[in-house]
């Protein structure tokens, strides 16, 4: 199991809806179980899981308006797809303010438009 599985399992079965820790790990087998459990910590402090309400049985999630993939998952696109952010934008009047946010981050083009990382992408390393 990799960290890429339980992202296509949160993304197939509970985008647009809440859902529980619990409720997520029902669709582990006993094997993989550790390993969601792990990796699913690990989408809650990387954004791409938000807490929406706390419940006696525990907490209540959705998934993030942004894209989740692994390095790998990443790495595998076509080159033609993904890039680093280089070019300077001048031409926009708060280029100086927002430069950071942009420049040296990884981008990826999908069939959704541009997703550059921190800002509408999230790459969990493997």
């Amino acid at each position: 199991m990799s960290k890429q599985t339980l992202i296509d399992t949160l993304a197939r079965e509970f985008q647009g809806e809440t859902f529980t820790h619990f409720a997520v790990m029902t669709w582990a087998s006993g094997a993989e179980l550790a390993t969601w459990k792990e990796a699913f910590r690990e989408l809650v402090e990387a954004g791409a899981l938000v807490a929406v309400e706390e419940r006696p049985l525990g907490t209540v999630y959705k998934m993030a308006e942004k894209l989740v993939i692994t390095a790998s998952a990443y790495n595998a696109a076509p080159s033609d797809y993904r890039s680093v952010w280089t070019t300077e934008r001048f031409d926009l009047a708060n280029w100086s303010e927002v430069r950071d946010q942009y420049m040296g981050k990884r981008t990826l083009m999908d069939r959704s438009g541009l997703h550059i990382e921190g800002l509408t992408m999230v790459i969990l390393d493997d």
